[in-house]
């Protein structure tokens, strides 16, 4: 009992800073591993649960609206296993989907309340995010024609150990909204005006780095950023509002000048409008085109939902759904590119109907109206991610849940308006 009573008391003082340890190994395994995101998350649930504090984290995740959200949305596609036939597709997904029952109570043992541990965490988003640029950076330069090439046929630059471009994009985005936030609402956290310049340099960088990957997600999201914070300074910060011009024409000029001097934006930009050009000039979708493919993919997820319209295929039998409905209707379209519905409202319609369907609308809500400090940085957050659902199932994929979860759970753990260090 006396070894008990010790190990217990060791946890209880070290809770936090293990909670910080995982949290910086999510970062790191959506970077580079799937196994070290998955035990990352596991554990720093397990963390949670400590005698001393489990009862107050409980009461505190049962009060959160957007943690209630999270919990409801898993738990409707645990409920779809009723109707899936295929039960192992249908645990895959449940799986996937584990995160979200799970981590926002994990994150409440991380203490980003305290100025310490903000630095930590978000110095070591920005390090591995910066190694992950500096890699991607040296495969264009060492290649220049090949990736140029590449950008011809919608290809794009090597990322993170799986490639995942879109959504490190997304997360660069959500990173630099980050940056915003200590640049120009919280300065006790990087005090000192070298930590200041480092992370002004670094928020240029990523802006700079997301035109040369060209990812369409990540410069939409981008631009939406930009524009909503140019509204929010004027709105909020009157020192800033005789330079609000500079910095409206700068976010217009930017992308133009842009285009010309870098390439795989150039070339992205140029293949988006020979996409739209080949849509419109004919009523037939090209397969074999990026944009086109997922408006075939929308338009046979309309298909199998007017067959499934209350309770949806469930969770296990989608795929499946989807690749009949192409045999169907569009028996030309080879296997390889019978895609799921690129929109993750489209996907959890499909998947779950309209009844349990409602549990992402009400997870959208929450994460925009649900509780975050600062205000604006997390609704901007809310609304990068629902931008991104738009044009991609992001949360049928194990980085797109990480990177939801996290930068949403940031902003509700953040405090705003003061030091961190006075706050319990």
């Amino acid at each position: 009992m006396e070894a008990l009573h010790v190990f217990l008391k060791a946890w209880q003082i070290n809770q936090g800073r293990i909670a910080a340890f995982l949290f910086m190994g999510m970062i790191a395994g959506m970077m580079w591993s799937r196994a070290l995101l998955s035990v990352s998350i596991v554990v720093a649930f397990a963390n949670a649960l400590h005698p001393a504090s489990l009862c107050g984290f409980w009461q505190d995740w049962r009060k959160n609206k957007f943690s209630l959200a999270c919990f409801l949305f898993f738990m409707a596609y645990v409920l779809s296993g009723f109707w899936s036939i295929d039960k192992g597709q249908w645990w895959a997904s449940v799986t996937n989907k584990l995160p979200f029952a799970v981590l926002p109570f994990a994150m409440l043992a991380l203490p980003l309340q305290k100025e310490q541990t903000q630095r930590l965490v978000v110095a070591f988003l920005l390090l591995t995010q910066l190694i992950v640029i500096t890699y991607s950076t040296w495969a264009f330069v060492s290649n220049v024609d090949y990736y140029i090439h590449a950008y011809n046929i919608s290809h794009s630059l090597p990322t993170t150990k799986y490639d995942d471009h879109i959504r490190f994009s997304l997360s660069l985005v959500a990173s630099l909204v980050i940056l915003l936030y200590y640049l120009f609402e919280n300065k006790t956290v990087f005090h000192r005006k070298n930590e200041q310049w480092l992370l002004g340099i670094v928020g240029v960088v990523f802006i700079l780095y997301l035109h040369l990957l060209a990812a369409k997600t990540g410069l939409i999201a981008l631009y939406v950023a930009l524009l909503s914070f140019s509204v929010y300074w004027f709105v909020q910060k009157k020192n800033v509002r005789k330079i609000m011009p500079f910095i409206w024409a700068l976010v217009i000029v930017l992308p133009l000048l842009l285009y010309f001097l870098t390439p795989t934006f150039k070339k992205k930009i140029d293949y988006v409008g020979y996409e739209f050009r080949n849509t419109m000039q004919t009523d037939s979708l090209n397969y074999n085109l990026s944009d086109a493919g997922r408006l075939l993919s929308y338009k046979m997820a309309l298909k199998v939902w007017q067959q499934h319209k209350w309770l949806g295929t469930g969770a296990g039998d989608i795929k499946t759904a989807m690749a009949d409905a192409y045999q169907e209707y569009h028996p030309e379209v080879p296997a390889a590119n019978r895609l799921i519905p690129h929109n993750q409202f489209f996907f959890s319609l499909v998947a779950l109907g309209i009844v349990l369907g409602m549990s992402l609308l009400i997870l959208c809500w929450c994460s925009f109206f649900g509780p975050c400090s600062p205000m604006f940085y997390g609704k901007i957050t809310s609304v990068i991610m629902i931008m991104a659902m738009l044009a991609e199932a992001m949360l049928e994929i194990q980085f797109g849940v990480f990177i939801f979860l996290f930068f949403l759970l940031f902003w509700q753990k953040v405090p705003m308006g003061q030091s961190p260090n006075r706050l319990s």
